[in-house]
């Protein structure tokens, strides 16, 4: 089997549904024909586009079901709360039928303050301490409403439940809001953030989750939609590669957003591969130039895009080859540039 046949494969494993066990094409992309070169097309085409509404939709729906068992739970436990949603899901870029989604459950107690921003009541009590039981009765109220789940509380940040009666993996994030004085003056959900724990260090960390999606939803507009497009591509080539690339989803965000918007392609749809051809010119230039890397930030700002906590050089090479390897099959016989090469 070639390196495009696995891809392929391990692109229609997220593609299928489990009721039925049927492969769905999504509609408004090209399909498979056998063929080296449609293949290829077809697979950046499959990729790129949405996962369908009724497969988002329900997921939103099992998480709901975990949020008003939650919200019952810890109410007769004492514990105020209130919840969101985080991650791919929510900014349209995640790429699997069954994809998993982050339960924001964040406790009414305190609320943190980000410089220069001073409490007007400094919170007494301790609010790791506070999260951290905030997480301890969590878990005993999804082992109690969901039985033949799984609850797996060995996670540093988050409290995943799957299995049983539901039908996505939920990952509950104890956590508390982060004001900003961006908030405070303009009172836009972007500019609030979120401590989140981390029951390991027993520390909290800060993050802005709601201003990426604003940055992405910001850049997607500025590219006609094709930035989403290439962030889903991206996703794709790192979790169809074998062996799979390391560097996380949301770096490849991150790369996929520091992408100068002059080099996505203006012609064809969101699923053109000059658009990735672009993303791989680029990467390599990140490659060769520590100068440009260490400029770079993740959308949101919080920190860097690549370094001790970012993505690793290697992997990004690694993620190069197999988009090279990708664009050589849409090419038929390599691109003549002198781009694409291991």
């Amino acid at each position: 089997m070639t390196a495009l046949q696995n891809r392929i494969r391990r692109l229609q494993e997220r593609q299928t549904d489990r009721d039925n066990q049927r492969v769905i094409l999504k509609s408004t992309a090209r399909s498979f024909t056998g063929r080296t070169q449609d293949d290829a097309l077809a697979y950046i085409s499959q990729a790129s586009a949405p996962v369908p509404q009724t497969y988002t939709q329900n997921t939103y729906s099992e998480a709901e079901r975990v949020r008003n068992q939650l919200e019952q739970g810890l109410q007769r436990e004492g514990l105020g709360v209130e919840f969101e949603y985080q991650g791919s899901v929510t900014s349209d870029t995640h790429i699997r039928f069954y994809s998993d989604i982050d339960l924001l459950t964040l406790t009414t107690k305190f609320t943190f303050v980000k410089p220069p921003l001073q409490p007007t009541s400094p919170y007494q009590g301790n609010a790791t301490q506070d999260l951290y039981d905030l997480r301890l009765k969590s878990v005993g109220v999804l082992r109690n409403a969901f039985p033949a789940a799984t609850v797996d509380d060995s996670g540093p940040m988050c409290i995943a439940i799957s299995g049983g009666s539901l039908r996505r993996k939920i990952e509950v994030v104890p956590a508390s809001w982060l004001n900003t004085a961006e908030w405070n003056q303009s009172g836009q959900k972007m500019w609030r953030g979120l401590h989140v724990l981390d029951a390991k260090r027993f520390i909290t960390i800060a993050n802005m989750p709601f201003l990426h999606n604003a940055r992405i939803d910001e850049r997607d507009v500025t590219t006609r939609g094709r930035f989403r497009g290439l962030v889903r591509l991206a996703k794709s080539i790192k979790y169809d590669a074998e062996p799979q690339v390391e560097a996380s989803s949301y770096d490849l965000t991150g790369l996929c957003y520091a992408l100068p918007t002059s080099q996505y392609a203006s012609s064809n749809g969101i699923d053109d591969p000059a658009s990735l051809l672009e993303l791989v010119k680029f990467a390599n230039v990140l490659i060769q130039d520590p100068s440009r890397r260490q400029a770079l930030r993740v959308p949101n700002g919080t920190r860097a895009l690549f370094g001790p906590d970012g993505m690793d050089v290697s992997d990004l090479a690694h993620w190069c080859r197999e988009a090279v390897d990708l664009l050589n099959d849409v090419y038929a016989v390599g691109h003549r540039s002198g781009v694409l090469h291991g």
